[in-house]
C-alpha cells in the first residue's frame, strides 16, 4: 500500500473516534414545545471582520430563534468595511444585540481567537455560543 494510504487511514481515524465521541457525549441545549424552557441565558457570540456582506443575515437568523433568553454580541474585528454599521443598524431592531468595537490585536494571540477572548469577557450567559458571521441559524 502506498504512503498516501496510510496518511488518509492515520487522520480519518481519529477524526472518526471524535466524531462519534461527539455524538453521545456533546452536550446539547434541547427545546420541546409545550416545556417550560429557557431558564439559562445563552451569549451567541459572533466575530465579525470584514462581513458586511454576511452578517445581517446572521443576526437575522439568530434573532429568529423562539429561544427566550438570548443574548447577541457581535464584535467587530477592525473591518475595514462597513461590518460595525450593518450590525448598529440590526441591533437599534432587536435590543438583544449588543455590538461591541475590537481592540487591536496584543502581542500572542491571533485574530480571531483575540476576538472570541473579547466576546467571552462581554458575556453573561450560562452558555456560549460562538459562531462565524456567515451562518445561518435554523431550527432542526
Amino acid at each position: 500500500m502506498t504512503a498516501i494510504f496510510y496518511i488518509v487511514i492515520a487522520v480519518l481515524i481519529p477524526a472518526g473516534i471524535v466524531v462519534i465521541y461527539n455524538y453521545f457525549a456533546a452536550p446539547v441545549i434541547k427545546i420541546r414545545t409545550g416545556e417550560k424552557s429557557g431558564e439559562d441565558l445563552i451569549s451567541v457570540l459572533i466575530p465579525a471582520r470584514n462581513e458586511e456582506k454576511n452578517i445581517s443575515n446572521c443576526l437575522k437568523s439568530v434573532t429568529g430563534q423562539d429561544y427566550p433568553k438570548l443574548e447577541i454580541l457581535v464584535l467587530d474585528d477592525n473591518s475595514e468595511d462597513n461590518t460595525f454599521r450593518e450590525a448598529e443598524a440590526f441591533s437599534k431592531k432587536d435590543p438583544r444585540i449588543k455590538v461591541l468595537k475590537g481592540e487591536l490585536l496584543p502581542s500572542g494571540f491571533t485574530g480571531k481567537n483575540w476576538a472570541c477572548h473579547q466576546l467571552s469577557q462581554s458575556a453573561s450567559g450560562e452558555y456560549l455560543l460562538f459562531i462565524d458571521a456567515d451562518v445561518i441559524v435554523e431550527e432542526s
